[in-house]
């Protein structure tokens, strides 16, 4: 039997997806009712498409089969991405993948802080929650030791906001 990356990380991310499930139920949403959609870059496709694959297996191994992913070229075309899948498709919640590494010149920070906030933008303009699961290293190695890790938690993350914003639609305002 094929164990997860999440299983293969440790027990901490079984018990919060395991308290996922069941926090889903409890609002009467079934898990696998959760559109999600993820926009991976081409740059550094090697570590990227990695982390894409390890989220597909596990939103797989959760049942959820309503997901959307697609390319585009770099970091700062996420942003613009995520704005046309939030207007068109209206999923619950995006997850951004990414591997921005350093280089000789002044253009890491540019792409890096550029990126992150047109992503962060784009969640407050559509309410939608957008996980950031770009990685911004210092070298190749450090991007593929951190890139289980931070597929891993971009999983995690995403559906727990998923959950926190079903939450907060299903709050009745306060009748005085």
């Amino acid at each position: 039997m094929r164990r997860s990356a999440i299983q293969l990380k440790n027990k901490d991310y079984e018990s919060a997806l395991s308290g996922l499930v069941e926090k889903f139920d409890l609002l009467g949403y079934p898990l696998k009712n959760i559109k999600i959609a993820i926009v991976e870059t081409n740059y550094n496709v090697n570590i990227v498409h990695k982390m894409c694959i390890l989220i597909q297996d596990e939103l797989h191994n959760l049942g959820i089969a309503n997901c959307i992913i697609r390319q585009v070229p770099g970091a700062l075309e996420i942003p613009f991405f995520l704005k046309k899948c939030a207007e068109k498709w209206e999923p619950d919640v995006m997850i951004a993948l990414g591997c921005i590494l350093r280089g000789e010149t002044y253009h890491f920070e540019i792409v890096a802080n550029e990126s992150a906030r047109g992503i962060s933008q784009v969640q407050l303009e559509t309410g939608i929650p957008i996980i950031n699961g770009v990685l911004t290293c210092e070298s190749i190695d450090q991007a593929r030791g951190r890139s289980t890790e931070k597929a891993i938690d971009s999983l995690v993350g995403a559906l727990e906001m998923a959950a926190l914003s079903l939450e907060f639609d299903l709050i009745k305002p306060y009748d005085s």
